[in-house]
């Protein structure tokens, strides 16, 4: 086995055939070598392969650029296929339609938009009308929540300090249960304020 030259590039090749260490000589060698090759084969005269590239060798008789293109794609000259523009129904339930019947797989946003589309068909079909019992039920329902906001607003500095209260009594609750606990505490701390809002008529 023949000796290694240490400080070399051939130093390194030979350590890292083996498997041995290399020295960190023989891998500042290498480092100078490979930054140093393509002046070194633009002085013996070696270019690229490639005809009009005029840039020095760097592997297996093609510059850094081509060589890459020869490793990625198996042609120096090679380029990457070029993206099918996407079709106008991409993203809606035509689209997901569409993939399934060509047999290709459904896309996130194609597949969003059928099982938006598929549930609104589902409500639209099956849901029943609300009755009027039920839309004055409602209404009243969004006519008490703006009148606790009107309250809160009134008693900014009271709602904040109920708020804290709330908070630390009950942390595992979300911030809309701590914030509608508060309002309603504040209902029931001014209900002469409460009826003056509730006045007005309701819609």
């Amino acid at each position: 086995m023949k000796p290694i030259k240490h400080g070399t590039h051939a130093g390194y090749s030979a350590e890292y055939s083996r498997g041995l260490d290399i020295c960190p000589r023989c891998r500042k060698a290498y480092a100078k070598y490979l930054k140093d090759r393509p002046s070194v084969m633009a002085a013996r005269g070696l270019f690229c392969g490639v005809e009009e590239c005029g840039k020095p060798q760097a592997c297996k008789g093609y510059c850094g650029g081509h060589y890459d293109r020869l490793k990625k794609y198996g042609d120096p000259l090679g380029k990457a296929a070029p993206r099918s523009p996407k079709e106008p129904d991409h993203g809606t339930a035509r689209g997901a339609k569409l993939e399934n019947k060509r047999g290709l797989p459904v896309c996130g946003p194609c597949r969003e938009a059928k099982r938006k589309a598929d549930r609104e068909w589902a409500r639209e079909q099956f849901a029943p009308p609300p009755s009027e019992y039920a839309k004055r039920q409602l209404r009243a329902k969004y006519r008490q929540m703006e009148i606790l906001r009107l309250l809160r607003d009134h008693y900014r500095r009271e709602y904040d300090a109920l708020l804290a209260t709330e908070k630390e009594s009950r942390p595992e609750l979300t911030f809309g249960a701590h914030a509608l606990r508060a309002m309603t505490e504040l209902k029931r701390q001014h209900p002469r304020k409460f009826k003056q809002y509730n006045r007005r008529p309701h819609e």
